[in-house]
């Protein structure tokens, strides 16, 4: 009576050939023998191997680590324990990440925004309908800035989010943003830093804020030119750029609100 092929095993086990021919070139499974035309032939044993190895992947169990399990002499017990501690631990720690990604799923149905952005509130939400090609460029800015790993990151976002909705309880913050957004190219240096201390005057404290936590220093410890900022983009003009360099000028020296420049109000 002839060996069962390699289609029949695959399909009996439930794997692909690619995978029953990638378990013979690492080793997992013996090949068996080939008979005249070229065909292997899968005795019990193979195919009683090849279940086994089919149990542990559907467990999780890595296949570098499945020769122990799989053999035949002496006791696995001990290993086997081992192997499956590791297991569940590496399973407990995916599930708290599946619920993580729950959760965070969630909170973006909840609040209605794109998964492929970091979450919570952004100035480029309030500004969006205002001007889409700033509230772009804030965008990008807060995804490099999320890139950081900063553990306080959520907590400041969450403190700016409700700086802008402060800030603009009056359109204060929409006015100061339709300003940046009409700079002339060549505006004058007062109509320049009004706007820039305008920035100040209504988020400044949150700046400053931000930029003695963590997520601020973090961003302190990145080498010049090694992180693309506002400052170098190539979508604002000359006066836009000028504005925001004062803003950060003014943030780096612990600008105080209070003491900010008088043309603020102008």
């Amino acid at each position: 009576m002839r060996g069962m092929r390699s289609k029949e095993v695959a399909e009996l086990a439930g794997v692909s050939v690619r995978t029953l021919r990638h378990y013979h070139q690492i080793g997992l499974l013996p090949e068996p023998t080939r008979s005249g035309n070229g065909y292997r032939h899968y005795a019990l044993v193979h195919v009683a191997r090849l279940l086994r190895i089919r149990r542990l992947a559907d467990l999780g169990i890595p296949l570098d680590r499945m020769p122990d399990l799989l053999a035949d002499t002496g006791s696995p017990a001990l290993s086997a324990a081992d192997v499956l501690t590791d297991l569940d631990g590496e399973l407990e720690a995916q599930v708290e990440r599946l619920q993580e990604q729950r959760r965070q799923i969630a909170q973006l149905l909840a609040d209605g925004r794109r998964p492929d952005l970091p979450p919570g509130p952004s100035v480029a939400d309030l500004i969006a309908e205002i001007s889409p090609a700033i509230a772009d460029l804030e965008r990008d800015a807060g995804i490099v800035v999320a890139s950081l790993g900063s553990e306080t990151y959520a907590e400041d976002l969450l403190r700016m989010g409700e700086a802008i909705t402060h800030a603009d309880a009056d359109g204060e913050l929409s006015a100061v943003v339709v300003r940046f957004r009409d700079l002339d190219p060549t505006a004058p240096d007062d109509e320049v830093r009004a706007v820039a201390f305008g920035f100040a005057k209504l988020l400044g404290a949150v700046m400053c804020n931000l930029r003695s936590s963590d997520t601020g220093r973090r961003l302190a410890l990145v080498p010049p030119g090694q992180l693309p900022t506002l400052l170098g983009d190539p979508r604002l003009n000359p006066a836009q750029l000028e504005a925001l360099t004062v803003l950060s000028d003014w943030i780096e020296a612990g600008g105080d609100v209070s003491e900010s420049d008088p043309r603020a109000s102008t």
